[in-house]
């Protein structure tokens, strides 16, 4: 399954590293500039990403698309995956389908391994 992440800040490549755990194909796409550190982190990860433009021909390729919320609804390339029928969702609906969490303590867990996460986005602190 071909994922592709719009956004390149910190939950869109915690989005891209979950993608890259779970054996997908994923591309990180950002029209912006990506942070140092996080260029760095998809680097390590094996995380394919461009910044500065979106590759639409790839990207209307994709199977599912992880949508960072600062990305405006109207924004063309979201039209056009809409038009294409693409599934689209935030990362944190992305991220719920591989969670098995019933209760409190799989949450602290969860929240556990978010921090785990932060941790390698931001080795500095």
């Amino acid at each position: 399954m071909k994922i592709v992440v719009l956004g390149g800040g910190e939950s869109g490549c915690g989005a891209a590293y979950l993608a890259k755990k779970k054996g997908l194909e994923v591309f990180l796409s950002d029209k912006g500039a990506i942070k140092d550190n996080y260029k760095q982190f998809l680097a390590n990860n094996e995380i394919e990403f461009e910044e500065g433009s979106h590759d639409e021909e790839r990207i209307l390729n994709a199977d599912w698309i992880v949508k960072s919320p600062g990305i405006p609804k109207k924004a063309e390339i979201i039209h056009k995956i809409q038009q294409k029928g693409i599934r689209i969702s935030s990362e944190i609906e992305f991220a719920s389908e591989f969670t098995q969490s019933k209760n409190h303590r799989d949450h602290r867990k969860q929240r556990k391994n978010n921090n785990n996460l932060i941790d390698l986005l931001h080795p500095e602190k």
